[in-house]
Formats: C-alpha cells, sequence, structure tokens
C-alpha cells in the first residue's frame, strides 16, 4: 500500500488504490477456487507447496529486478512537516464514526473467511465447495470495488460504508 501511495501523483493515488484493491480481489477469488480444487485432487500437501512457491516467484521476480519500485518519499517531504499523529484524527467525530464502522466491516469479512471453511467442513462440504463458496463472495467484493466510484461520487462515505453493512445484513 505504500509503494501505490508513492506512485505518480496525488491525483492518481485514487485510481492506483482502486486497482490494488481490484487485484486483492481479484486473489480472493483465485486463491480458494485454487486451493480447493488442489486439495481435492492434489491433496494437502501439494496444496502447501504449490502456495508456498507462488510468494516465492514473485519474491525473485522483485529480487531480480524486473520490477522497479519508486523510491520512498520521507516524512514530510516535498511539504511542510506538520507534527499530526495518527491519534490527532481520532478527535474527528466523522472519522471516527468511519473507523468504527470500517473495523466493524473487516470483521465481519474475517469472520466469515474463517468460519465457512470450518462450517463446511462440518456439514462435509468437499474443499473444492468451500473454496467455490469464498471464491464467490471475493466475486461479490471485486463487482463492488468495480462499481465502487460511481457511487463515491454520488454518495458521502459514512452513507457508502452504512448502505454496505445494510446489504451485507
Amino acid at each position: 500500500q505504500s509503494t501505490v501511495g508513492h506512485l505518480g501523483n496525488a491525483e492518481d493515488r485514487p485510481r492506483n488504490f482502486s486497482w490494488l484493491s481490484m487485484v486483492i480481489s481479484a486473489g480472493g477469488i483465485a486463491g480458494p477456487l485454487m486451493a480447493g480444487f488442489l486439495i481435492d485432487h492434489a491433496g494437502y500437501r501439494t496444496t502447501f507447496l504449490v502456495l508456498g512457491v507462488i510468494p516465492l516467484i514473485y519474491v525473485s521476480v522483485v529480487r531480480f529486478g524486473k520490477i522497479q519500485f519508486p523510491a520512498g518519499r520521507g516524512a514530510g517531504e516535498g511539504k511542510e512537516k506538520t507534527s499530526l499523529r495518527t491519534m490527532d484524527l481520532l478527535k474527528t467525530p466523522a472519522l471516527r464514526t468511519i473507523y468504527l464502522l470500517t473495523a466493524l466491516h473487516v470483521s465481519a469479512w474475517e469472520m466469515f473467511s474463517f468460519l465457512v471453511p470450518v462450517y463446511g467442513k462440518s456439514i462435509e462440504l468437499s474443499a473444492s465447495s468451500i473454496g467455490l463458496i469464498i471464491s464467490t463472495f471475493s466475486s461479490a467484493t471485486f463487482f463492488v470495488r468495480v462499481i465502487l466510484p460511481l457511487f463515491s461520487r454520488r454518495f458521502a462515505p459514512l452513507n457508502l460504508i452504512r448502505g454496505s453493512l445494510v446489504l451485507a445484513g
């Protein structure tokens, strides 16, 4: 996220973070689906081996210079330094509300990702079926991230978060 924040100019950041979130969602689709089918067809050992090798491929590409990352900027570089601390942001009531709702949203999301495999196994679903359920959820997040810019121009952030929680419920 820090690297994406350093790419381009300030006006490029919303687009860059939008692309990052869509790539993360795409991984949320492909990962569970691939893991589920690998578990069912090749076993747990092969699945863990494949899932362990994938990050090594990315680390190798980055290590051997196939991807160039922008140089990081120091704190306050190019602008006046301020004494604003992260905790100071909590003094703004609207931000506190957004942080609280976002924390609830992320917690529910993580509980879903944890409990679906546990529950799925308890009702004897195959790993492929469990992976498909989680991938379907990630497909919905991908779709939401594609259409979110259309709504973000029309609605305030707090209303978007509230609406997403109501729809998810």
